[in-house]
């Protein structure tokens, strides 16, 4: 499979993930039992769906909602799930999944949207661990958002040695990608923010809170 065929999978397994998610009933719950398919990705949240799978191919989890991000867990006990128990692309979708439920029902971009500068940015990650983010709109993106007729953000982040970095995401018709100063949008596109963030070469791991929600970009 090309990286291609691999990123178009991914991101239509993680798309059916996301819908799957936000099918549930009840959201104010802190833990999700689910299984995962150890090839694919795939995740199933219907109660007893554990009766019908073959077990050699699904692995039983609990996701766990702590401090802005999601853990994943045996679905029985304390302990972290394995991680290598599943295959390369299963891990992937995994991983971008997550995001993109953080994103679809805990509101990952207005809770750790920040109506900062650049200086004031440095000033809140500088002590943070690295993985650490937030998201605002510096000068730039918001002159690329009148430019692409679409959402421009800045996404600043603690990479390796504490450094904070910068950088722009567009949103425009319903895809996501890192503005890479190429004005056609030809790079890699993702359907959801999630896909892109979990796209990056630095994890991001930990979203800095906004001490009140930035309603600009609630709708």
């Amino acid at each position: 499979m090309d990286n291609y065929t691999f990123n178009g999978v991914c991101d239509c397994i993680v798309r059916y993930n996301a819908q799957r998610f936000n099918s549930i009933e009840d959201h104010s719950l802190r833990s999700y039992r689910a299984m995962i398919h150890k090839i694919s990705g795939e995740i199933l949240f219907q109660a007893n769906t554990s009766n019908f799978l073959r077990p050699r191919d699904w692995k039983a989890i609990r996701l766990e909602w702590d401090l802005h991000c999601y853990q994943v867990f045996d679905s029985h006990s304390q302990r972290q799930f394995r991680c290598d128990t599943l295959q390369p692309l299963a891990y992937r979708v995994l991983i971008a999944s997550l995001y993109a439920f953080l994103l679809e029902r805990h509101h990952l971009l207005k809770e750790a949207w920040h109506p900062v500068t650049r200086e004031g940015a440095e000033a809140l990650l500088e002590s943070q661990e690295v993985g650490t983010f937030l998201f605002r709109q510096d000068e730039y993106a918001a002159l690329l958002e009148g430019e692409f007729q679409g959402h421009c953000i800045t996404l600043s982040y603690v990479e390796e040695e504490g450094k904070v970095v910068d950088a722009t995401l567009v949103e425009k018709k319903g895809r996501w990608s890192l503005f890479d100063g190429d004005p056609e949008l030809r790079g890699d596109s993702f359907s959801t923010l999630g896909g892109l963030l979990e796209s990056l070469p630095q994890k991001l791991l930990y979203a800095y809170p906004a001490e009140s929600w930035y309603e600009k970009k609630a709708s």
